[in-house]
């Protein structure tokens, strides 16, 4: 019998060995090469100069204007977005909790721009911003509004990612809080009913109180995707005009890439990654997350 046993943890162990060494290689060893990058001279300019120099590349990041700059712009980013999105998510989620003719056919229209590939779509959006070219300020000549620059403008280049990025993602709040709403108990709606309560008052009262599990999962799911968000930024606009779209993202892969100094730029992956833990946790805190998945 416990010969038996010990061959099934052994089938276990074999089993689980893969997913191991995968961990190893993709996720481990890069963070511990990074975290030993960081405390290093390492210009690729200079490869056989590098030397131990401690934390002078997390000093010279926390003291640099360009670090803050592209720390404000990804808030930015990711906070107009998210609401945006949250919004949008709420509304046609709410929507398609009702049943109606074609519902899930629309349903699956609105999973293609989440399918799609992210530097395809961002050269669709690309020409469609164009000042000259494009058939948005196309359209809004023909009702007699004022083109924009889009993303060649300094203040308008931001909202315009955020427009790209909603149209992407939205989809995946719908998804989720629809989905949501299809679970929820339907007691609460019947004695409401019954009492007269008004749409707005069913709202406020059963339905987002219902939701907020729901809602905080889906906010911390993109909340952190969005963080993470490279592509359709550096296909559209490659952190520009001057550095007015330059997320911290592109902020670290400019600085690895182009200026080649793997030090630096592994200092600002380390304080990155230090931030959208603690916004994370903020986040997780304020939302109710932790009871959400417990539940």
């Amino acid at each position: 019998m416990i010969k038996k046993i010990s061959q099934r943890h052994k089938i276990v162990y074999y089993l689980l060995l893969p997913s191991i060494i995968t961990l190893i290689l993709f996720t481990l060893f890069p963070f511990f090469y990074n975290l030993w990058a960081s405390v290093q001279n390492y210009d690729l300019i200079y490869p056989n100069q590098k030397h131990f120099i401690g934390l002078s590349n997390f000093i010279k990041a926390l003291t640099n204007q360009e670090f803050w700059n592209s720390l404000k712009t990804t808030f930015y980013f990711s906070g107009l977005g998210i609401i945006l999105q949250l919004l949008i998510g709420l509304g046609v989620g709410l929507l398609f909790g009702r049943e109606f003719k074609g519902k899930n056919i629309l349903r699956t229209l609105l999973i293609l721009p989440m399918v799609a590939m992210p530097v395809a779509t961002a050269y669709i959006w690309r020409i469609m911003f164009s000042p000259s070219l494009g058939i948005i300020n196309y359209v809004f000549q023909k009702i007699g509004l004022q083109g924009s620059e889009w993303i060649a403008g300094y203040n308008s280049v931001i909202p315009s990612l955020v427009i790209v990025d909603t149209w992407q993602w939205s989809p995946f709040m719908i998804l989720i809080i629809s989905s949501g709403l299809m679970s929820l108990p339907k007691e609460p709606y019947e004695a409401a009913k019954i009492e007269g309560a008004t749409g707005f008052q069913t709202l406020k009262n059963i339905t987002l109180p219902l939701l907020k599990p729901i809602i905080s999962i889906a906010f911390v799911f993109r909340l952190i995707d969005s963080f993470r968000t490279f592509d359709i930024i550096y296909s559209l606009t490659g952190g520009g005009p001057g550095h007015a779209s330059e997320t911290l993202n592109i902020n670290i892969y400019l600085n690895a890439f182009r200026n080649l100094d793997i030090g630096y730029s592994g200092s600002l992956v380390i304080i990155f990654l230090f931030l959208i833990n603690i916004v994370t946790l903020f986040v997780i805190r304020r939302t109710g997350f932790e009871e959400s998945i417990l539940k």
